[in-house]
């Protein structure tokens, strides 16, 4: 984020928070790039790994992993970048709900992002579990 857009942002909540979630996106790129032999799932999982530590240190860290990859299964589940931009919506729906009253395009979108793999994980988790081996064959051996 350019420092022009946070003081916009300032001014701009709907601006801050879609900042907020591109924020994300572009922590999952970097991830991305310092962990090429990796894939989409555990990229979401250490972009969520990382904005937990930010947000509350260093507390309750030991399943801190686990709980990474459980909560970011669905996003490992939607293409590229679209994954990431589902992630930092979440985000805001866990520690913000609020925000997605006050703007519901993000609820909006974010439902259209999710729907289709949510949908798939509740009627036929044979066909998830093949979509998620698809996108992320490294994490799923």
């Amino acid at each position: 984020m350019n420092i022009f857009r946070f003081f916009l942002g300032l001014f701009n909540p709907e601006m801050f928070w879609e900042d907020s979630i591109n924020s994300q996106v572009d922590f999952y790129n970097l991830e991305k790039l310092y962990n090429p032999d990796k894939d989409p799932h555990y990229w979401l999982a250490q972009v969520y790994i990382t904005r937990y530590k930010y947000n509350y240190g260093k507390a309750g860290q030991d399943d801190l992993k686990m709980i990474a990859f459980a909560d970011t299964v669905v996003h490992a589940c939607i293409s590229e970048p679209d994954n990431a931009r589902a992630l930092g919506m979440y985000f805001i729906y866990k520690e913000k709900p609020d925000i997605i009253t006050k703007y519901p395009k993000f609820g909006i979108e974010y439902s259209k992002l999710v729907s289709n793999a949510i949908k798939l994980q509740e009627d036929s988790p044979n066909q998830f579990l093949k979509l998620y081996q698809s996108l992320n064959p490294f994490t799923s051996k």
